[in-house]
């Protein structure tokens, strides 16, 4: 039985990358960053870290004639019919 179990174990205390779990006099003294702000560095930091993948240029090459020739066959405020704003 105990088998069963040992996979999810390492699951099971999972600590969310946001989450704060400090007392109140090193919250404090650490800026008192609250979960939104904990995000934005979190997001600036992964932001700025970003590789783009290796793309084959012919790969490439492709996609960008595929994006030009769609923004060529669309109008250009197609949103304007969704929303109402005519």
């Amino acid at each position: 039985m105990t088998g069963l179990l040992t996979p999810a174990r390492g699951q099971a205390f999972y600590e969310a990358g946001l989450s704060d779990s400090e007392n109140v006099e090193n919250r404090e003294e650490n800026g008192s960053k609250d979960m939104q702000a904990r995000a934005f560095e979190r997001w600036k930091t992964q932001l700025g870290e970003y590789e783009s993948p290796p793309l084959d240029a012919a790969v490439d090459e492709a996609l960008q004639d595929f994006v030009q020739r769609r923004k060529n066959e669309l109008p250009d405020a197609w949103y304007e019919s969704v929303t109402g704003f005519d």
